[in-house]
């Protein structure tokens, strides 16, 4: 479905764990995560991640967002939670890269108001897990996939 400027898709992904860590210094929190998941004998490993941008007085304030696939059954410790997902439709978004920036600063709200207020359209649920992204690099051309879990 098409909105505005957005595309909304709806993909299946497969019940999984992720270990989520987050915090204002990037690669931080990247280490913590792999440290974390280092402990646990795990199979593939897949990263997701969301952001948040808000500008506050004129600084722009980040806070970054990671999430790594760890074992169904996993627990949290030293400050890394585990969201356990089940298997679920999910509306899926590709965004590039302005697209995804816009979009992690608030962006396209008037996109997903309308979204929900269609008839006959699954209402998208952050309770449990904010949108969280994919990156794909294909030769020098970045895009993302970002997930919103359905009702």
């Amino acid at each position: 479905m098409i909105f505005m400027a957005l595309v909304f898709d709806t993909v299946s992904l497969n019940a999984m764990s992720l270990a989520m860590g987050w915090g204002k210094e990037e690669e931080k929190v990247i280490e913590s995560l792999k440290a974390f998941r280092s402990q646990h004998n795990t199979g593939e490993e897949k990263w997701y991640f969301s952001q948040m941008t808000a500008t506050q007085h004129g600084v722009v304030n980040t806070t970054f967002i990671k999430f790594v696939t760890v074992p169904i059954g996993t627990k949290g410790a030293n400050g890394i939670s585990i969201i356990d997902l089940p298997a679920l439709s999910y509306a899926c978004m590709h965004l590039s890269e302005a697209e995804f920036q816009k979009f992690t600063s608030g962006g396209y709200q008037d996109d997903f108001k309308a979204y929900d207020r269609t008839p006959g359209t699954r209402h998208m649920d952050i309770s449990k897990i904010l949108p969280f992204a994919e990156k794909i690099v294909k030769g020098t051309v970045t895009t993302y996939d970002v997930y919103i879990p359905f009702k």
